[in-house]
């Protein structure tokens, strides 16, 4: 039985971080940048924890303000740039103007083809039913691939590219669209095909609007 939910502590969140170090290097925030993201608004995150407490996936999706994401796709920012101020905390009643960066969508190695699958799949259906609860019309969304699930994360949305990558300061292209709630509500119903019934408990009590989270014990 695997879990997917916010993460629930600080040092939980440390271990996402020395996951996405380890995998993207310079191209991913540093740790110090990403704990002032997660104190700002925990909810850009998400993770699958397995039933010994370890963390083996996770996602980060960062409502940016206007100005800055469109910074993002004309290249002058990169990921390893941003900070809390680009971004929309949930209570800010202009939330609802931002546009999503998708940071990453990652499953650790060592499973089955199946099990990484659904691992994937719960992962974004867990954003999907956070952005159904957001009420959001309309959502702009955009990424860049950086691995074969990012790849497959630009395949799913069907998301087209907005600039190439020579012209971005980070050297990769960004890809995007717009989501809709018909898009939202499609996407989850072809999820949930993919995903086996009681494989993972999804979590959605925090994925609006997360509380503060609790130090627990390193």
């Amino acid at each position: 039985m695997f879990v997917c939910d916010v993460p629930r502590s600080k040092s939980d969140f440390l271990k996402i971080v020395e996951m996405e170090n380890e995998l993207f290097g310079g191209m991913a925030l540093s740790p110090d940048d990403s704990l002032a993201i997660f104190d700002f608004c925990p909810e850009v995150y998400s993770a699958i924890y397995e039933e010994t407490g370890e963390i083996v996936g996770y996602s980060s999706v960062f409502l940016m303000r206007q100005e800055y994401a469109l910074q993002f796709i004309s290249g002058e920012l990169a990921e390893p740039d941003l900070t809390p101020d680009m971004l929309f905390p949930l209570s800010d009643p202009n939330f609802k103007t931002g546009h999503a960066y998708v940071g990453s969508v990652v499953v650790k190695d060592g499973f089955s083809m199946v099990t990484r699958s659904i691992l994937l799949a719960s992962l974004l259906s867990w954003r999907m039913t956070q952005m159904t609860r957001l009420a959001l019309p309309r959502l702009p969304v955009f990424m860049i691939a950086v691995s074969e699930q990012g790849e497959q994360m630009v395949r799913f949305v069907g998301a087209k590219r907005l600039n190439d990558g020579a012209r971005r300061k980070d050297g990769k292209a960004v890809y995007g669209r717009t989501i809709t709630p018909g898009f939202m509500a499609r996407a989850n119903a072809s999820l949930h095909r993919c995903m086996s019934a009681g494989l993972v408990q999804m979590e959605f009590d925090n994925c609006y609007k997360a509380e503060a989270m609790v130090e627990a014990p390193v």
